[in-house]
């Protein structure tokens, strides 16, 4: 591992002596060749940095979802986004005293600006050092150091929180000694003092030069302790994802790489803690006195001995042999390629283990170590390097964000646009007024849609919605009071109300994008003084679980607590778009966390749960748990399913033991409400594919259970990804099932899995090919349950689609009861949901008729209900005239449940229906009509948002 200002990660090293040919064509590599004396040469130094393989991480990411195996910050990021890092440096002399005659560092990234682009973009950064002139470094010659002198750890970029102070850059780099200048100056002397004694006559100066470099390799105790501390845990992880790499059984390797992450979370949560207490990035400043330099002085004198001993051994190989010697470690190259071999087999269905503090094995370690002292003992311009092997920093974050603050990120240019500040800072931009001035324009422009491209105002929204961010709790109170304006004052006729209408939804919906605290809490205020309710404000929450920027734990209580507030449950539309909304957002950040390490920042404020974070079990399950019982005790069936779609939106396997009872025929619950439960475990089946399997398993082989459930079973059995061995077993059981609903709902899953050509789906395919053969040989017409699979790749295009379509047939009606369909896009390799539409009824055919008898008129089911009388009473063997003859007492009919789920705006929605929702429907139409005749609604509703954001800052 060797530290640089991009983190500390593993750097290959490539030494050879420079080809006499290459130097005659560019001198420039070498303009000081006599400097290598009489027994050297020019070597040639390639140094490749390894992103992927990285101890402590410099960068801010943010969108990338939870169901891709790649890691935010690595050296590439599925087909859209690679980076490099190579520095070539040529040296005089041997590797024990040597001159550096030039060095040059490339930096390049290569980007897909539209994710799916075939042609890129390319950023490309170079430094160039070359000797130009070597003097005496005579005592009267030497520059004068400082007094206190600022050591400094490592290199890696230290975060400094942006603030909305404009000083507050130079106050922290003022924080420690006189000030960072002084630092600065240190650094400089120490490295011309270095290359000073290069001169080959200087063995001394440069033996001095070796002990200096020990000097600041050395740490304090303190700083051991945290990096023994460290190494320990990344040993841990190697041991975990070594487990991963030998165990054989697909699911349980799932289970454990979920178990895993879990448990790095805690140690790196625990590593930080300190740090967190601080809420600041700890500057390392340590004030030496001339004992303690005399003391260690004397032992690193003994240690760079010993290391010029092994480095004129390693230079007299050189030498001998004039062969390019390569300073990788062979097993580490092994175990790379194993790790790449073995995540490119992993099933579609599979999380990703945990390797996301990158932490390479000890072999690596020791060898990335070795070859970094190896080159830069004996000089002074890189003894920074060789502090890295033995004396690297540990990793700290970002303060954390505070639901009233605007969150400190680095990197974003709205938050160091000034001088390294947040751009509130500046005493040019008023935060407010920008907002409104921005607000305004989009409100004038989107009056007419047809120049929205020429005005540029959906980049107006996106700039917007970053100023938003930077805000606090109180500027956005503040844009509030300047921007909100009721619906119910507005007139038709004025141009000017509807500008000031559409400015203040603007600002509203940019609120919702930013996802922030203070954001969340401007919300939180406009929703209990009555400024948003019902279905407006039931579209703004549904958009936080994909903006959300960092959610806290705090957050989602602060979340959690507005959707059980009474001011939220009262309100239709509302209540159940605030408590679906907060249960997948505690899935996203707290349950999965694959997809928790993706999609934020973790790298900059740290894993947002800790391993005894038990909210999810302790507080949320439990209150829906109790909810759910109180509907269903209650016979409401609205609540009902509102609330266990909420549970099942939390994916935890916690919900296996609430649903089990009403499975189970233990709890009252109706069939639809039984089919519900189980449509309701796509989640977990996808995150704990174990812990579902079982349960599914036993429904789907339950002959005497509805085929609803059945079927339901099936569909999401094949989230888990199934073995082998158990798609046979299914496929075999189709030759005894009674079922032909189910028989169907197997035959088409496991025909079309066979089919699909997704790479991330081979291993799925393959599976499902192994148990086409032994389905039965009917045939299934369109009536019954389907599960259609496919998926499409455009490799010119580097874009795919993966589909999946599944139905439950109907007894009672050729129309399927159960709808669900599924589009997820794979863009440059990176694969999202894109669209999502479900629909799901207890019976077709008492839907259809309550509906036609609410849309009928009065004299056609007056004609309708005496038809049937004069039919009745003219047939003596009508079936009611049958009833009355043998006293037959009618079933009543079951009541009548429906919801439909799909993604709009940019946040997915439920729409539960029941008898008296179907009913009420005439009467919503009224009161819509009358409140059009008395002009209080004429305006078009727009409503902006983002619906894909990948944001890589490096």
């Amino acid at each position: 591992m060797e530290d640089t200002v991009t983190g500390e990660c593993e750097t290959l090293y490539d030494i050879k002596p420079l080809e006499p040919v290459e130097y005659q064509n560019k001198p420039q590599l070498a303009p000081m060749p006599n400097l290598k004396g009489s027994n050297g040469e020019l070597i040639d130094i390639m140094k490749t940095k390894n992103f992927s393989k990285c101890e402590n991480r410099v960068e801010y990411h943010f969108g990338v979802p939870g169901s891709n195996d790649v890691e935010p910050s690595s050296n590439y990021i599925a087909n859209f986004f690679a980076r490099a890092s190579t520095s070539r440096v040529i040296i005089a002399g041997d590797l024990s005293h040597y001159t550096i005659q030039s060095s040059v560092t490339t930096d390049k990234i290569v980007i897909s600006p539209e994710l799916h682009n075939k042609q890129k973009g390319m950023v490309v950064s170079q430094l160039n050092i070359t000797l130009s002139n070597v003097h005496s470094a005579a005592q009267n010659n030497a520059p004068t150091l400082p007094s206190n002198l600022n050591k400094v750890q490592d290199l890696v970029y230290q975060y400094l929180p942006a603030t909305s102070d404009e000083s507050a850059q130079n106050k922290k780099h003022n924080k420690h000694d006189d000030s960072s200048s002084s630092s600065s100056s240190s650094s400089s002397s120490s490295s011309s003092s270095g290359s000073s004694s290069s001169d080959s006559s200087s063995s001394s100066d440069s033996s001095s030069s070796s002990s200096d470099s020990s000097n600041s390799s050395s740490d304090s105790q303190e700083s051991n302790e945290r990096r023994n501390n460290r190494n320990h845990n990344n040993r841990n992880e190697n041991k975990n994802r070594n487990h991963h790499g030998n165990n054989n059984d697909n699911n349980n390797d799932n289970e454990n790489r979920h178990n895993n992450r879990e448990n790095n979370h805690g140690n790196n949560k625990d590593n930080s803690n300190e740090s967190r207490n601080k809420r600041i990035r700890s500057r390392r400043s340590v004030i030496r006195n001339s004992n303690e330099d005399n003391n260690e002085s004397k032992e690193n004198n003994n240690e760079n001995k010993n290391m010029r001993n092994k480095n004129e051994d390693s230079n007299e190989t050189v030498n001998k042999k004039n062969k390019n010697i390569n300073m990788r470690n062979n097993n580490n190259e092994d175990s790379n390629e194993n790790n790449n071999s073995g995540s490119n087999n992993k099933n579609w269905q599979y999380r990703r283990d945990d390797s996301s503090s990158g932490s390479s094995s000890s072999s690596s370690d020791s060898s990335s170590s070795s070859s970094s002292s190896s080159s830069s003992s004996e000089s002074g311009s890189s003894s920074s390097s060789s502090s890295s092997g033995s004396g690297s920093s540990e990793e700290t974050y970002q303060p954390e964000p505070k639901l009233n603050q605007a969150p400190q990120s680095p990197f974003l240019p709205y938050f160091i646009g000034n001088k390294g500040n947040s751009i509130q800072s500046s005493k040019q931009i008023d935060g407010v007024s920008a907002c409104k001035n921005l607000a305004q324009q989009i409100g004038q422009e989107i009056q007419d849609p047809n120049t929205l491209a020429e005005h540029k105002t959906l980049s107006k929204f996106t700039i917007l919605a970053g100023v938003v961010r930077t805000m606090n709790a109180k500027q956005l109170e503040s844009a509030t009071h300047e921007l909100y304006y009721q619906q119910n004052k507005a007139s038709s006729s004025s141009q000017s109300d509807a500008t000031k209408l559409n400015a203040w939804r603007a600002y509203r919906d940019a609120v919702a994008q930013a996802g922030t605290g203070p954001a969340l809490m401007a919300m939180k205020q406009w929703i209990e003084s009555g400024k948003v309710e019902g279905e407006e404000a039931a579209e703004l929450l549904a958009v936080l679980p994909n903006t959300a920027r960092y959610p806290t734990r705090e957050y989602i209580k602060e979340f959690f607590n507005l959707a059980t507030s009474s001011q939220v449950q009262k309100q239709a539309y509302l209540n159940d778009s605030a408590i679906l909304s907060v249960a997948t957002l505690a899935r996203k950040a707290q349950v999965d966390s694959d997809n928790s390490h993706n999609q934020y920042p973790v790298h900059t404020f740290g894993h947002l749960a800790s391993k005894d974070c038990k909210d999810v079990t302790e507080k949320y399950t439990p209150y829906l748990a109790n909810k759910l019982k109180e509907a269903t005790r209650n016979q409401d069936s609205l609540k009902a399913q509102v609330y266990i779609r909420a549970l099942g939106n939390l994916g935890h396997p916690v919900i296996l033991s609430v649903f089990k009872p009403y499975l189970e025929g233990k709890a009252p619950a109706t069939n639809y409400q039984r089919l519900a439960m189980v449509a309701a475990m796509d989640q977990l089946a996808r995150l704990s594919p174990k812990s579902a399997q079982s349960s599914l398993f036993n429904i789907y082989q339950n002959t005497g259970e509805s085929h609803e459930l059945r079927c339901a079973a099936v569909f999401q059995l094949m989230k888990t990804n199934p073995s082998a061995q158990m798609l046979q077993r299914m496929a075999a059981f189709t030759e005894q099932d009674m079922s032909k609903q189910v028989n169907s709902a197997v035959k088409s899953a496991i025909e079309s899995a066979a089919e699909l050509k997704e790479p991330k789906l081979q291993e799925f395919a393959q599976k499902a090919k192994a148990a086409k053969k032994m389905l039965s040989p009917k045939t299934f017409g369109l009536q019954y349950s389907k599960n259609y699979l496919s998926s499409y790749a455009m490799k010119e295009e580097n874009l795919g689609y993966i589909k999946d379509i599944k139905t439950i047939g109907s007894e009672d009606s050729i129309l399927p009861k159960g709808i669900q369909y599924s589009l997820r896009s794979v863009l440059g390799g990176l694969e999202m949901e894109k669209d999502r539409f479900s629909a799901m009824t207890a019976s077709v055919s008492d839907l259809l008729g309550l509906l036609e008898n609410q849309f009928s008129t009065e004299e056609s089911r007056r004609q309708e209900k005496n038809a049937k009388q004069s039919s009745n009473n003219n047939d003596s063997h009508s079936t009611k005239m049958i009833a009355q003859m043998f006293n037959i007492q009618r079933e009543q009919a079951e009541q009548v449940e429906a919801q439909i789920f799909a993604t709009i705006f940019g946040g997915n929605r439920l729409f539960a229906f029941d008898n008296h929702t179907v009913e009420n429907i005439p009467r919503s139409e009224y009161l819509l009509i009358l409140s059009m005749n008395n002009d209080r609604i004429t305006f078009i509703q727009a409503t902006l948002f983002t619906q894909t954001q990948v944001y890589l800052q490096n």
